[in-house]
């Protein structure tokens, strides 16, 4: 699977298992997402103990229809029950906003911030109104899946985006293998259990090298050994983990404000994941070497 990846870029052309109810302004293209969020786990794995925050999250666009080809910006406005402001959002992972963008095809995917367009002001954060703009390359269905960190808890929510115009996006193509090459990269990538089931800590561990030797100098990517999105083929979970170093101790956090993992590392990287129900997960994990953000995609079937 040829994946379009936009990651991190200004210039970019185009995350355990609760509910929520997402607030859509009308007149525009995107459709409630009624799938689960799993508890992010933290840059070692260790999923944790705080609720999700509780409050409203809009996303709207400029312009109103999304057209593929064409740059839409992307508003986010974060509120409390009574209609005001979320208060007290903070960095997390060294970004006050991460934005995952899939598509249905799975043939594009981008992790987005508002700081990669310009700095966070302080009127941004005390009216909790966050952009950024996105180029999206094909018509179809994209997942829009936003996390962000306000008063201590973790706060994610996913929106279903449908973009008009031409070229279309493709068709799904299942691929359940374990070993892949991305470009110079051969990764080979293992589960503990081997057959996994829904509803148990899955173990994941990525071996990477590089033209045939061990990649030992991976450097931390915001604040974290890798970074997985994890959707269901249908769109309806979505679950953003992190991996862990193994054998490192665990780093000192407040809420979901991380520690930054220190040195070089590699070549292997493990992650837990509980995967909420049966199907066809995609796995994007990103990982950063030699300066450069390193795009892996795979495919686990839970039965």
């Amino acid at each position: 699977m040829k994946i379009q990846k936009f990651i991190s870029s200004p210039f970019a052309v185009a995350f355990l298992v609760a509910g929520w109810f997402l607030f859509i302004w009308p007149g525009h293209s995107f459709s409630e997402m009624g799938g689960k969020h799993e508890h992010p786990r933290d840059v070692h794995g260790h999923a944790h103990s705080e609720e999700s925050a509780d409050a409203v999250m809009e996303l709207t666009s400029e312009p109103r229809k999304i057209m593929a080809l064409e740059p839409a910006a992307l508003r986010f406005s974060i509120k409390n029950h009574d209609g005001d402001p979320l208060q007290g959002i903070t960095i997390s992972h060294e970004r006050i906003l991460h934005v995952v963008i899939i598509s249905e095809d799975f043939s594009v995917f981008s992790h987005i911030h508002p700081e990669d367009f310009g700095p966070i002001t302080e009127n941004m954060i005390m009216n909790a109104r966050f952009a950024l703009q996105y180029t999206f390359p094909r018509a179809g269905r994209y997942l829009i899946a936003a996390d962000t960190s306000a008063n201590g808890k973790h706060l994610s929510k996913q929106f279903i985006v449908t973009v008009s115009g031409k070229p279309a996006l493709g068709t799904f193509r299942k691929d359940l293998s374990r070993e892949k090459n991305f470009g110079a990269y051969h990764v080979v990538l293992k589960t503990a259990p081997e057959h996994v089931e829904p509803g148990g800590e899955t173990e994941l561990e990525y071996a990477i090298d590089k033209n045939g030797n061990a990649v030992t100098d991976f450097e931390p990517y915001l604040a974290a050994p890798m970074h997985i999105a994890v959707l269901l083929t249908d769109l309806q979970r979505f679950i953003h983990a992190h991996g862990e170093v193994p054998g490192a101790s665990p780093t000192p956090h407040v809420g979901h404000i991380h520690g930054a993992v220190q040195g070089k590392f590699g070549p292997v990287i493990k992650a837990h994941v509980t995967f909420p129900a049966k199907g066809i997960y995609v796995l994007f994990s990103e990982v950063k070497h030699q300066g450069k953000i390193i795009l892996m995609d795979f495919m686990i079937n839970v039965e």
